[in-house]
């Protein structure tokens, strides 16, 4: 009697035993993982909240860090992951061409065992394949900023629709006869593309305002100067440049400035507002600008990569609200106050 319940007992602590490794290997299979869809709205006042179980390895791989941009967006993943205990390696692919960089990095990541990677994707379509191996081999991904065609990843976006339509209003409103030059970014990234077509979009409203030249190109100070410089010269009547980018309008006023050009000549537009731009902003170079809030997209990648590895199935695609800053004191006065520790990071930070 006392023979057949030990093996009485060892048949259920085997039983046990292997329903608790069928669960952790349930929890740890990423391979199968699937968003909700839709999307979240995140509050800035009432961020998702999230805590770590463990010391947790992250990788950041971004595509460079040449503009105030991504590194704000290191900085916000960075500090972040700080305050959760989480180690975050930081790397950078060297510009948006540079895609087998990235897919470098990422299987880098992977190789040496890091529990997860957020990107900052060089495409849309170069990283996919990469991506989707690394969630096969349970290491979730989280897209930062820039959308991939894979369907496991989740991210948080910049509403890009939202970003162009808002300088296409501003334009519209304040002149409804404007002509207008628009510098798109990088050809082949998401993007670029879904910003100019929205500007295009949203152009439609107002029938007086002529879209007269659109460009797709690398993302280079300089190459932005050279591109409105020709703008300028064979469109000497244009009233508006609008940027997908700060970075980008850096290069514009400097191709002003080169023509004698004074602050609000032709007016500049621009999505993301940087301190360099903000500088520029408060000489009335810039006229529009729309905070990113790209340390709050980092912020809220690690929280993402947080709630998956800790079990959640979280929505797709998490997004927050963009305000628009015209040129005025009242819009200066407000970014300097509250708006800038959501766009910038602290002076000394290095990645």
């Amino acid at each position: 009697m006392i023979k057949n319940v030990r093996n009485g007992l060892l048949v259920f602590v085997i039983m046990l035993l292997i329903i608790v490794f069928s669960v952790i290997a349930l929890a740890t299979d990423f391979g199968n993982y699937k968003p909700l869809e839709g999307t979240l709205v995140v509050a800035i006042d009432n961020m998702p909240t999230v805590e770590a179980s463990k010391k947790y390895k992250f990788g950041l791989t971004v595509p460079h860090l040449k503009d105030e941009f991504w590194i704000a967006f290191a900085y916000g993943c960075e500090d972040e992951a700080k305050k959760l205990g989480i180690d975050l390696a930081i790397v950078e692919a060297g510009g948006y061409g540079k895609i087998i960089t990235q897919v470098n990095q990422i299987e880098d990541f992977v190789t040496k065992g890091y529990d997860a990677i957020i990107l900052g994707a060089t495409d849309y379509e170069g990283p996919a394949i990469a991506v989707s191996e690394a969630w096969k081999k349970n290491v979730p991904v989280v897209a930062g900023s820039n959308l991939i065609n894979e369907s496991h990843t989740p991210g948080a976006y910049t509403n890009y629709i939202a970003a162009a339509a808002g300088q296409a209003d501003y334009i519209g409103r304040n002149n409804p006869t404007a002509k207008v030059a628009f510098l798109n970014g990088p050809a082949g990234a998401y993007w670029s593309t879904q910003i100019i077509e929205a500007f295009k979009d949203t152009l439609k409203k107002y029938p007086g305002v002529e879209l007269v030249i659109d460009k797709y190109h690398d993302m280079d100070i300089i190459t932005a100067m050279n591109v409105a410089s020709d703008i300028v010269q064979k469109y000497p009547d244009i009233d508006y440049i609008g940027n997908a980018s700060d970075f980008q309008a850096k290069g514009v006023i400097d191709a002003l400035r080169s023509f004698g050009k004074k602050p609000g000549e032709i007016g500049v537009t621009c999505l993301t507002m940087g301190s360099e731009a903000f500088e520029l902003f408060k000489e009335g170079w810039i006229q529009y600008a729309i905070a990113e809030r790209s340390v709050l997209c980092g912020r809220l990648c690690v929280r993402m990569a947080v709630k998956i590895l800790e079990g959640e199935i979280i929505e797709k695609v998490w997004t927050w609200e963009m305000p628009g800053f015209a040129y005025c004191p009242e819009d200066i006065e407000k970014f300097e106050q509250d708006e800038w520790k959501n766009n910038w990071a602290p002076k000394d930070w290095r990645p």
